[in-house]
């Protein structure tokens, strides 16, 4: 996943869960945040995607010019790829990942849990 795309899945995010320091957000906004939202979940790349996500302390996006800096994402985006992570152990797990994947998605996901745990 290249930059371009990690911030067009934020921005989806923050426009999904109606981040804090956005000013207004449109239907169409929305409807196209769903939409990207829905195809990463068909990205080949997406485990991978997640685990980087879930490994970030922080992540953000630019705010809008009524914005005052950065769009603080990082709680919506964590539980967001958690969520895609949880699907795809429920189907996918035992088949797709080496031991050394394995162990690379547990520390990711212990480390995001704690991390949202002490989150404000």
């Amino acid at each position: 996943m290249n930059e371009t795309q990690r911030n067009s899945l934020l921005s989806a995010i923050a426009f999904s869960s109606g981040a804090a320091g956005l000013s207004t957000i449109t239907p169409q906004q929305r409807s196209e945040a769903f939409t990207n939202l829905e195809q990463f979940k068909t990205y080949p790349g997406r485990i991978a995607a997640c685990v980087e996500i879930i490994g970030c302390h922080v992540l953000s996006i630019p705010g809008d010019m009524s914005a005052e800096g950065a769009v603080d994402v990082t709680v919506p985006a964590k539980l967001y790829a958690l969520g895609l992570i949880q699907e795809f152990l429920k189907v996918g797990y035992n088949s797709s990942l080496s031991d050394s994947d394995r162990i690379q998605l547990r520390s990711s996901i212990l480390a995001a849990a704690r991390q949202l745990f002490v989150a404000p």
